[in-house]
């Protein structure tokens, strides 16, 4: 890193996320319409306008996850070892480079929040379905799995074939191809933690 200093790495991210804003963004969304139960409220869509990016002993840019709430340890967040977010970079020959690949696919993400329920030995049963990770289509309630619409506004999806024929709704569609599953991460890790806007 030729002893760059934490300051130095951090404007280096602040200028790579601005930089690179409109493609983590989308990326950032898709993630986050999936899992709809984190970002609907009073069933409208809102989405954070600044977000928080980890840089981590292990190289890697790091997006945070809004709400983080599945893989609390222990009853103070503040002390949660473990948090959520999505690998968006690597920094490779002194500079960051976008990598979304690094991210685990929905279903060891599944097997993963298992484990983290199952480490808390909590009395009440573990409930964890494909369901809690994927919408469903509001017109044939098919699951969406990598191709679908998602309306920005409000808690309403469409699979690609309801989309095709011609189902109307009121509000702007964001049309998603693929996604990566969230990953999980040891806070003790992150050197550095940025606020930013999205």
């Amino acid at each position: 890193m030729e002893d760059k200093t934490l300051e130095q790495i951090k404007l280096e991210i602040l200028d790579f996320v601005k930089e690179n804003n409109n493609t983590i963004n989308n990326f950032y969304k898709a993630n986050l319409m999936i899992f709809c139960n984190s970002i609907c409220d009073n069933d409208e869509r809102s989405f954070p306008t600044h977000v928080t990016v980890c840089y981590t002993q292990q190289k890697e840019l790091i997006l945070l996850h809004p709400s983080n709430k599945l893989l609390h340890l222990n009853n103070d967040s503040d002390d949660c070892t473990i948090f959520e977010g999505c690998t968006i970079a690597l920094y490779k020959d002194n500079k960051f480079e976008l990598d979304f690949n690094s991210n685990l696919r929905v279903d060891d993400y599944i097997k993963l929040i298992k484990y983290y329920y199952e480490k808390k030995k909590d009395d009440k049963e573990i409930n964890i379905s494909e369901k809690h990770f994927y919408n469903s289509c509001d017109v044939c309630k098919k699951l969406i799995d990598k191709n679908g619409f998602i309306c920005e506004k409000c808690d309403y999806d469409l699979c690609d074939d309801c989309q095709v024929n011609k189902s109307n709704h009121v509000h702007n569609m964001f049309h998603f191809t693929d996604y990566f599953g969230w990953n999980t991460f040891d806070s003790d890790d992150v050197l550095i933690r940025v606020h930013t806007e999205m």
